[in-house]
């Protein structure tokens, strides 16, 4: 009997581990996981790539074939990092944002394009990753020689985002051009919220584009975070001592903290919460928005920022926490913003507050984790409850941690993007 051939499917992404950025994982995880799954695997990924976001992962699958295909101009220079410190971009660095289209990563289409090995390849599904529109011309010109069928993994709108309105002119109608010419070839068009799917049907039938379109969410490294959860016993506070905690940016305040840090104020007037007691630990860039308003709150005893992490160590401080905080920004087309954050949140199992609009996608996602509550945007009333809630709960020893949920792991959702590819 003949062996049934493998699918074969070509990854184009310019970041990939060491990267560590959210897009540069996603394409990881997908690569490893149709690698189990049976399909022939293929990542075309850049040899001298820059990021800020530099991990200790490094690709070592024997059942995957890179390519490597190097940036015609070494920019990481431009990275904003230095000594491994992240820095405040120079003026060359953001002239060169300025000038360059349509990505950063522009200069490395010519090497793909004349590399000859991709010249030789067939493949059966090329798939473009998101969040930089190059990865997706490449994807579509690679797809259109190897007469394969293009999946463009958008995980976020392209000219729907709010991001959009912030380019020149110029900049916008372009990209309103190349977005039409990429949506136009994709059979598969992948995000990361049902809400986003549902913008990006609209957008194409308008167009009269035939592309199917999928949602497939981000989720959690089911292996790691189990085994992090195994080896690492979270040190018990005292008992008064309760302890929230945030990773991530704020987006220069785009992500908007003022409720929590109203509550704070508040219950710190009631003497319900005191400065030995309770503390909200926030790990990640400090922010001088955020700083700003933890002045303006006057809840500076009860706030610490605790700076960046390495990913592992992160883990084992949220751990350490006794419940983990949510924020999502407010603008209309965040109500689809589903961030791999989330999903690592729920992998820790601890409780979780969430703060975001009364329809957003998150809410609803969070109402099947047993022990999350969504608070909508400025009901102090109902978050001053809930954290004075957890406090009791602490006190009384029934904070506990809910075992790991697989469904909610990154190979879960890669068993719908091998589904896709076998249909």
């Amino acid at each position: 009997m003949l062996e049934k051939r493998k699918t074969k499917v070509l990854i184009v992404t310019y970041a990939y581990p060491p990267v560590s950025s959210p897009g540069a994982m996603r394409a990881y995880h997908f690569a490893n996981d149709l690698a189990v799954f049976g399909h022939d695997v293929t990542v075309l990924k850049c040899s001298n790539p820059y990021s800020s976001m530099i991990g200790d992962m490094l690709p070592n699958n024997d059942a995957i074939k890179f390519i490597d295909v190097k940036d015609l101009i070494d920019k990481t220079s431009f990275s904003g990092l230095k000594d491994g410190q992240r820095r405040k971009p120079s003026f060359k660095a953001r002239l060169l944002n300025a000038l360059i289209y349509p990505d950063r990563d522009f200069s490395w289409i010519p090497s793909v394009l004349l590399d000859k090995r991709l010249k030789q390849s067939r493949y059966d599904f090329v798939i473009g990753t998101y969040p930089n529109a190059t990865n997706l011309l490449l994807a579509k010109a690679i797809s259109k020689r190897s007469s394969a069928k293009l999946v463009l993994d958008m995980r976020d709108l392209w000219t729907q985002d709010h991001s959009f309105l912030e380019k020149s002119l110029l900049k916008r109608v372009a990209d309103k051009i190349l977005e039409h010419k990429v949506m136009k070839s994709a059979d598969f068009v992948i995000n990361v919220s049902d809400f986003n799917s549902n913008v990006m049907r609209s957008f194409l039938s308008f167009r009269c584009f035939t592309a199917k379109v999928l949602t497939i969410r981000n989720g959690f490294d089911y292996e790691k975070l189990k085994k992090i959860r195994e080896d690492f016993a979270p040190c018990s506070h005292r008992p008064e001592y309760f302890e929230m905690a945030y990773a991530g940016s704020f987006y220069r305040g785009e992500r908007d903290p003022s409720d929590l840090f109203s509550v704070l104020q508040i219950l710190s007037g009631k003497r319900l919460i005191k400065p030995n007691d309770f503390v909200l630990n926030i790990y990640g860039n400090p922010e001088k928005e955020i700083i700003d308003l933890v002045e303006k709150y006057r809840v500076n005893d009860f706030v610490r920022f605790e700076g960046s992490l390495c990913q592992d160590k992160l883990f084992q401080k949220l751990l350490s926490a006794d419940c983990l905080w949510i924020l999502t920004r407010k603008s209309l087309l965040a109500r689809g913003e589903m961030t791999t954050k989330v999903f690592e949140y729920i992998g820790l199992g601890k409780p979780i507050v969430c703060q975001s609009g009364p329809d957003f996608e998150i809410k609803k996602v969070l109402n099947q984790v047993g022990n999350a509550f969504s608070v909508d945007f400025g009901d102090h009333s109902q978050l001053e409850k809930i954290i004075l809630k957890l406090i009791k709960e602490k006190k009384l020893g029934r904070l506990d941690s809910l075992p790991i949920a697989e469904r909610f792991s990154r190979i879960e959702a890669s068993k719908e993007l091998s589904c896709c590819l076998t249909e």
